[in-house]
């Protein structure tokens, strides 16, 4: 990827959607910035805020994460819904 091109979180989650042929309604931005959070946003696909990276809570809730989850088995253990 050429990082001089895509150095914004929505162009590389754009870059990456197309060149997976990745669909609005299968995909989620992970993250742990409002960057993130921002970059899923401007690219119409839910967003997911995860505090036990750089960000913390309130940055993912100011920046509109669907939702925030703060342990990684949260992600597997279906307590984690991003519905509809």
């Amino acid at each position: 990827m050429d990082e001089h091109t895509r150095v914004k979180k929505a162009d590389v989650l754009a870059y990456a959607m197309r060149n997976q042929r990745a669909g609005q309604a299968h995909s989620v931005m992970i993250g742990d910035r409002f960057t993130d959070i921002k970059g899923g946003q401007a690219n119409g696909v839910k967003t997911l805020g995860v505090t036990y990276g750089f960000g913390d809570r309130q940055e993912l809730v100011d920046a509109g994460a669907n939702k925030v989850v703060d342990h990684t088995q949260q992600l597997v253990d279906g307590s984690t819904v991003l519905a509809g």
